[in-house]
């Protein structure tokens, strides 16, 4: 974590960052420009996507991933989507 130190005190200019990697369950618009992820349930909270900062895919062999860092006003997200198993993961979770 990047920190600053200022006259007063300590100052955090990274977010912390937690790895989680946990299946997800993921509400999600499929269309002609690609997958949207809308809302997801991480434990007993279901968490609205307020925007999605960015995407990206990869390919591993034959199977597509898409990439999304989702944010809402509290934290910010790094969820994926496995194109051969359907499964949604929860990578990352950034507190803003």
């Amino acid at each position: 974590m990047l920190q600053v130190r200022l006259l007063f005190g300590i100052v955090n200019l990274m977010p912390e960052q937690n790895q989680v990697q946990e299946k997800i369950d993921v509400l999600a618009r499929f269309d002609k420009s690609g997958v949207t992820p809308l809302l997801f349930k991480y434990g007993e909270r279901t968490i609205k996507i307020e925007s999605i900062d960015l995407k990206y895919s990869s390919r591993s062999g034959t199977v597509d991933f898409y990439t999304f860092h989702a944010s809402t006003k509290t934290a910010s997200y790094k969820i994926t989507y496995n194109s051969q198993s359907l499964v949604w993961i929860l990578e990352e979770i950034s507190a803003d």
